[in-house]
């Protein structure tokens, strides 16, 4: 917001950068706390009501439209600022947990006061050993450079092909691509859980591949369809097939 106001483009590209940071960070912390505070037969609910924050985040996005309408865009990213602010006071009252303790807690607790600190090199070494976790990497850098800002393509989508200029109607389109993450993850956690239990995951994989198919092609139909009710209704469609992908992985 305050770089919009003394129009310093290095200082926005700065603010998104650290914001892109935190971002990241979510992923491998908040999984990794989440997976020692609850036990393996929740994990497909606990990470599903987890995942969910972003969608129902994407909820709001039409109250952002029509608060950079009414107050401006840089009025609008200082206020919602206040919410992860208020947020922020709150983590310090997190405990950590036992690392391992959500699949053997005696086990865990023993390698807990025998662990030692590791340089972070050595540990990217460890875990750059394991074949199946250095695919993910590079599966993981694929999908999130197609997957995580293509809510932000839309935006320009619409602006551009369509003429759609107001603020509010595009991020009312962009909305619905947070609905249907909404029934993907209600439908993935059940799914999930399902497999889990029955001692399955690799099947987790597979549906994550196939359905990652059918985003690829829904978004060719949403940019080739000739009409803009075709294009705004497979937003949508992208969001339900591309949001369980996210969350089998």
């Amino acid at each position: 917001g305050i770089s919009g106001f003394i129009g310093a483009i290095g200082l926005l590209v700065i603010a998104r950068f650290g914001a892109g940071i935190g971002r990241l960070m979510n992923e491998p912390v908040h999984v990794g706390l989440l997976a020692d505070y609850y036990p393996p037969q929740e994990h497909g609910r606990i990470f599903s009501i987890h995942r969910m924050a972003n969608p129902i985040g994407g909820l709001f996005v039409l109250a952002g439209g029509v608060l950079a309408d009414v107050v401006g865009w840089r009025f609008g990213f200082m206020l919602m600022a206040i919410p992860t602010v208020v947020a922020v006071m709150f983590l310090s009252r997190l405990a950590e947990p036992v690392r391992g303790a959500s699949l053997d807690m005696g086990l865990a607790q023993s390698a807990d006061e025998q662990a030692a600190n590791i340089p972070i090199s050595e540990g990217y070494r460890r875990l750059k050993a394991i074949p199946t976790l250095k695919r993910a990497w590079w599966a993981g850098a694929l999908i999130g450079a197609s997957i995580v800002p293509i809510a932000v393509f839309f935006n320009f989508f619409f602006e551009n092909v369509y003429n759609v200029t107001s603020i509010t109607a595009r991020a009312a389109i962009t909305m619905l691509y947070s609905v249907g993450q909404i029934f993907a993850f209600i439908w993935g956690y059940r799914k999930s859980t399902e497999l889990l239990m029955a001692g399955e995951t690799p099947q987790l994989g597979e549906y994550a591949g196939r359905l990652l198919i059918f985003s690829g092609l829904a978004l060719v139909v949403m940019a080739s369809a000739p009409w803009i009710g075709v294009s705004i209704a497979f937003v949508f469609v992208v969001g339900l097939f591309g949001a369980f992908n996210s969350f089998a992985l």
